[in-house]
């Protein structure tokens, strides 16, 4: 494990993942290293859009930053280590951007901020 870590969960439609990507960003600026942990898309993204929540057909989610942003370097966290940062280190704060790692940033508090 580095100290110097934070995994962020990226979860949700692309403007969610636009705005957990530039926290990401804005991480990368104070000098984190920082990856990102896709495992809901495997684990809740099949089949996310579907009759039962009024949709005409059974549509999945899938993580779609690479499609439109080429060229922006992201690192993809091993699924053991973004479960290990999970357990210890989880954190959902208004003031995300104030914490120091190792973190594993999960939920969607503190994702509104200027970068």
């Amino acid at each position: 494990m580095s100290d110097n870590l934070v995994i962020i969960r990226v979860d949700g439609g692309i403007s969610s993942q636009i705005s957990f990507v530039a926290l990401g960003e804005a991480f990368e600026l104070r000098g984190y290293e920082v990856q990102y942990d896709l495992s809901w898309f495997e684990e809740q993204g099949v089949g996310f859009y579907n009759p039962s929540n009024g949709y005409d057909k059974v549509y999945d989610v899938s993580f779609d930053i690479p499609k439109v942003f080429p060229t922006l370097p992201l690192k993809i966290a091993q699924k053991t280590e973004a479960r290990d940062y999970k357990k210890l280190y989880f954190v959902d704060s208004e003031d995300i951007i104030t914490f120091a790692p190792p973190l594993y940033v999960g939920g969607y508090l503190g994702r509104h901020f200027d970068v």
